[in-house]
């Protein structure tokens, strides 16, 4: 297989250009590569890939150590940075950050997607109108919070509101790295059984009864349509075989048969 050579350097080849990566590296990367599994891995990414509609722009090197740049430059306060976790403060460590998240996720994401303009100035392309949109309405969902005429449920904030959709269990947007929901929101709030055992216990009894209702009603009816049936056709016999010289049925009024199933009952019997 002939070998390629890095872009912008046409007489030099990578292990000419970079001090870390020898020939060998190179025969064996482009090789690796080139594998059946290889290449279907590759494929698999490249769709997954193009799942972000969204894509930040922090480059290389991605949220968290572009927030280092975005407290510098003044565009997130000090109190955004990750904190410090050690042995002895884990729990408030999870805490701390659970909360810092919770405040400047969605403004960091807001960042992530600004480029620089003419100007100097940060902004999001204006061309990019999902974007624009979405972060439009996480700064409004951002404001009415601070107002306090807004508050969110478990697993959502300005951002999920703002999107439309909570993040993937696996990953969330907008924290750098695969951090999961759990990390980011805390621990889902379950509620015990006994925290609704009453209403529970009531709700129960009412469909109970209902459902006995409707089933003893029904039972009912289908009793009654058998017993007239089978009475009808032992009159009706009777008829036949002259037993009977003409039927009248109070009975059968009262096991509710239609006008076509009676017959008038005068008990004459021979």
């Amino acid at each position: 297989m002939k070998e390629k050579k890095p872009k912008n350097q046409t007489n030099k080849m990578p292990w000419d250009v970079y001090n870390h990566i020898t020939e060998d590296d190179w025969k064996t990367f482009v090789k690796h590569y080139f594998l059946p599994e290889s290449l279907l891995r590759s494929e698999k990414a490249r769709k997954s890939a193009s799942c972000n509609k969204n894509p930040h722009r922090t480059g290389q090197k991605g949220y968290n150590r572009k927030r280092l740049d975005w407290i510098k430059d003044g565009r997130l306060p000090p109190d955004a940075a990750l904190p410090i976790s050690s042995s002895s403060s884990v729990n408030s460590s999870v805490t701390s950050n659970v909360n810092r998240v919770r405040k400047y996720r969605s403004k960091e994401w807001i960042l992530a997607h600004q480029v620089q303009n003419k100007e100097g100035k940060w902004e999001i392309d204006p061309n990019d109108t999902e974007v624009v949109e979405i972060a439009t309405k996480a700064l409004e969902y951002i404001a009415e919070e601070e107002k306090g005429n807004l508050s969110f449920e478990q697993g959502e904030d300005a951002l999920t509101k703002a999107i439309g959709k909570k993040d993937h269990r696996g990953r969330v947007k907008g924290t750098g790295g695969m951090v999961g929901i759990k990390k980011v929101f805390g621990p889902c709030i379950r509620h015990s059984r006994s925290d609704h055992g009453e209403a529970s216990s009531e709700n129960y009894e009412s469909i109970r009864a209902s459902v006995k209702k409707e089933f003893e009603g029904e039972l009912e009816k289908r009793v009654e349509k058998r017993v007239a049936e089978a009475l009808q056709k032992q009159l009706s016999t009777l008829l036949k075989i002259g037993q009977l010289n003409s039927i009248s049925t109070p009975i059968l009024d009262d096991l509710h048969l239609n006008d076509s199933a009676r017959v008038d009952l005068n008990l004459t019997f021979t």
